[in-house]
């Protein structure tokens, strides 16, 4: 009789609370680091939730507001872009003010998370609900960016997204396909005239002369010609602390909200003068009274962009590789810093001449995190930076010693699915065998085509064998077309119509999703391939 007892602990009600509050706890910690703002009405958002510091004067209505107000209410997704300092995330904030009770919204940061799934709150609102991403540059830096991107698309939420003009939108385009995720919804802010650009600074008191006028609202405003002098006239200390904060900038080394740490300040400056110890009630006082930088919160400094960007100088010249590599030495003991490097890094080598170069410290960045951490002590961010290292590789491999990159690629995303389990990790799981089918398909051109494209196939299979994958329709598009890809390659060398026939139905698959969503731009593109699948077992047949 015994043997049949049930031994298991009795439910205990007050343990089973404890566990609910310890959830709940977790997760409002993991959405204070990634939210700047949870859901409000458009009529409660405040200026300081997306204006920061920044001059907050009376508003001038761009010919813009209305034609970003209509595609809102057509819930459609936009993108507004324009030069630096144009007014780009002020005039967000005044559309979406404007909409007043309309719109729900939530404000996102620019943070890596090493969660399974991205914290969304829950917002059971009747409004329209629209996540901004401030400069969207530095959200496609995250490990995380697609996969929270399509879980902003799988709840149906619209974006609001800021991008400056020039190369920050062009490493967006390289990194993101912009027609997924705003199809043609984007609008680009005009400069305004030097008489307008008089007229305002008339109007808000500002003298002339000390504006670097250069087509934007902002230049008005910030008054750089006023802030070169201020700091200028700093002493050699103060500016040495400013260009610590600009290299920390270059590398993406702060947090969130361009907020440096004293800590990080002072390894760099110790670093540079070991025997001396950083007096930062002599320094500080001077730089907050230049209003080049200011301190929201205790013991981290707060420092604009533009006065990063145009206003701090290094005293010899110094490019982002060389200061990249600087800082690559100085953090070489600190994971969290690397991957940072690493992310950064990984942006400018889609950007830069020197692409090669950018790829190697990204390898270098990940390689030296990784030998600090362990799959056991760290494993989800053990798993994101061999996941990352994996696509650093295969971008380097465009460049050089392609075979060895590829198969040293694979070997690092391979590394990662012992964390990405498919019961634990569904979407990461995915997403890292479809780069491993991308790795296998390149190889396939290189040496043994069948045997990797056969590979290949396999790793696209075991992805769509994911359930979890097909509530991201666009993810799942991708992986049936990459299928489709790989079985058409198969063709070539066997069974030609069996393959062509199994591609074909992977495209049907990819193509079914894509309407789905309405893209129809990528669709067109599959059905294109489909069209030559279907003209070649004609003719076979």
């Amino acid at each position: 009789m015994s043997g049949d007892i049930n031994e298991s602990a009795p439910f205990s009600p007050v343990k089973f609370l404890y566990g609910l509050y310890d959830k709940y706890s977790e997760r409002k910690k993991r959405q204070k680091k990634v939210f700047r703002r949870k859901w409000i009405t458009g009529a409660r958002l405040e200026p300081k939730e997306m204006l920061n510091n920044r001059p907050y004067s009376k508003y001038r209505p761009r010919e813009e507001d209305e034609i970003l107000r209509s595609m809102l209410l057509e819930e459609k997704s936009i993108l507004i872009r324009g030069d630096a300092l144009a007014g780009k995330t002020r005039t967000a904030f005044e559309v979406l003010k404007s909409m007043g009770s309309l719109i729900d919204v939530i404000i996102l940061l620019p943070e890596d998370i090493d969660s399974g799934t991205y914290p969304f709150a829950d917002n059971y609102g009747m409004n329209i609900e629209i996540v901004i991403l401030d400069d969207l540059d530095r959200f496609v830096e995250m490990s995380n960016f697609e996969k929270m991107i399509e879980m902003i698309k799988a709840k149906h939420f619209l974006i609001v997204a800021t991008c400056q003009s020039g190369e920050k939108f062009e490493l967006v385009s390289k990194k993101i396909d912009t027609c997924t995720i705003f199809d043609k919804n984007i609008v680009d802010l005009q400069p305004i005239s030097k008489d307008e650009a008089q007229r305002i600074a008339e109007r808000e008191g500002i003298k002339w002369e000390d504006i670097d006028f250069d087509g934007s609202i902002g230049s008005v405003f910030m008054r750089l010609y006023e802030m070169r002098r201020r700091y200028d006239a700093l002493e050699d200390r103060e500016k040495e602390i400013l260009q610590i904060i600009k290299k920390l900038y270059m590398c993406g080394i702060y947090e969130g909200n361009h907020l440096f740490p004293y800590t990080l300040i002072e390894t760099v400056y110790m670093n540079d003068h070991p025997d001396n110890e950083l007096d930062w009630v002599r320094v500080l006082g001077p730089l907050k009274s230049s209003g080049l930088i200011f301190i929201p919160e205790e013991k981290k400094i707060h420092a604009e962009e533009i006065y990063l960007e145009k206003v701090v100088k290094f005293n010899e010249p110094s490019s982002k590789l060389l200061v990249l590599k600087e800082m690559l030495d100085i953090f070489s003991h600190d994971c969290t810093v690397l991957i940072s490097i690493g992310n950064k890094a990984a942006s400018y080598s889609f950007t830069r001449v020197q692409k090669t170069e950018y790829a190697k410290v990204v390898v270098r960045a990940y390689e030296k995190a990784l030998k600090l951490m362990s799959v056991n002590d760290l494993s989800m961010q053990y798993a994101m930076v061999q996941h990352s290292l994996g696509i650093a590789y295969r971008n380097l491999a465009s460049m050089e010693d392609r075979k060895h990159n590829l198969e040293r690629a694979i070997g690092a995303y391979e590394e990662a699915l012992k964390v990405y389990t498919s019961e634990k990790f569904p979407m990461d799981h995915a997403m890292t065998w479809d780069n491993i089918g991308l790795a296998f398909s390149d190889l396939a051109t290189l040496e043994e085509r069948r045997t990797n494209l056969k590979k290949a196939i396999d790793a696209y299979e075991a992805e769509i064998k994911v359930e979890t994958l097909k509530e991201f329709p666009m993810q799942y598009a991708m992986a049936q077309k990459h299928l489709g890809e790989a079985y058409t390659c198969m063709a070539d060398m066997e069974e030609m119509g069996i393959n062509l026939e199994k591609a074909a139905r992977s495209y049907g698959e990819a193509l079914e999703k894509l309407e789905s969503i309405n893209l129809p731009h990528q669709a067109q593109k599959i059905k294109n391939d489909l069209a030559v699948i279907f003209r070649e077992l004609g003719q076979e047949d």
